[in-house]
């Protein structure tokens, strides 16, 4: 029920009680929600069609002078809803403008827009129903769906505990101990690269003093290798004065033979001698004079 005190609307079908459009819009807001389409405004028993957006209330003729009138009015005494507490001449001026046969037929009619509301309704919510069973279905379907899903969930949460329970007792605890393992290797492996970095060091020390060792060496032997070559050469020499005066000599023996021999007849002669055959390229010393 709204807490407005004016303008307010009465359901004709369950009988909520709202204020109008201008207002709080409370009777619009429960067609909108129940469908519900006549309203009935209580100060002047006019009824409201929300599905047409119309009025649907009758205009009658009156019963003296045939004027068209407007029925229910708000100060009319008509389907319980006008104003009782009038005197007795405007009563009975009332029950002349509406006969009796047309209140009947008023209230036939009103009957039959009733039933035609409530006919309406109840396919609405035969429908609403309709719908609401098929969203529960549709619901029963998925909460099976989902039950499935989770039926499988669990039973891979199963097989990953089982796994990791493994893992936990047997796996790691394996790694573990290879990994230990590998790192005294690779402690060992980094004590023999030092050692063998420290060795390669002092090699790479002996090798550089061995090569420089080997450059003087080389520096020697060439100074050895000149030397020799001039001590050859200096010999050669040596040799080629050796024979040279050993021949003089020879020559200087025979002359003086040959003089006490012969006497005056070879001191103005001459003596001729071959030359000497040329030793590694060098020519003899040529004819020499007694």
């Amino acid at each position: 029920v709204c807490d407005c005190p004016e303008d307010l609307w009465i359901c004709l079908i369950c009988g909520n009680v709202g204020c109008g459009r201008y207002k709080g819009g409370h009777a619009k807001e429960h067609w909108k929600e129940t469908a519900h389409n006549y309203s009935l405004e209580t100060t002047t028993q006019h009824v409201w069609d929300y599905a047409e957006d119309v009025w649907v209330h009758r205009l009658l003729q009156t019963k003296g002078d045939g004027k068209v009138v407007e029925l229910p009015g708000s100060s009319r005494a008509v389907l319980g809803g006008g104003n009782r507490e009038a005197g007795g001449a405007a009563g009975g001026a009332q029950e002349e403008m509406v006969p009796r046969e047309e209140k009947e037929k008023i209230g036939i009619e009103y009957g039959h827009m009733l039933a035609s509301q409530l006919d309406s309704q109840r396919m609405y919510f035969e429908e609403v129903v309709a719908k609401a069973v098929d969203k529960a279905a549709g619901s029963a379907r998925e909460a099976e769906k989902t039950a499935r899903m989770v039926e499988e969930v669990r039973g891979r949460m199963e097989g990953l505990e089982r796994e990791h329970r493994e893992m936990k007792e047997e796996v790691i605890p394996g790694l573990q101990r290879d990994r230990d393992r590998m790192a005294a290797k690779a402690e060992k492996a980094g004590e023999l690269a030092r050692s063998m970095t420290k060795a390669f060091q002092e090699e790479k020390q002996v090798g550089r003093g061995l090569m420089d060792r080997v450059g003087h060496l080389n520096e020697a032997l060439e100074r050895v290798r000149r030397e020799l070559k001039e001590a050859r050469d200096e010999n050669v020499d040596l040799k080629e004065q050796n024979r040279d005066l050993s021949f003089f000599i020879s020559s200087q023996e025979k002359v003086k033979s040959l003089e006490g021999e012969l006497g005056e007849e070879v001191k103005e002669g001459t003596l001729s001698l071959p030359e000497p055959k040329p030793e590694k390229g060098k020519k003899g010393k040529g004819k020499k004079k007694a």
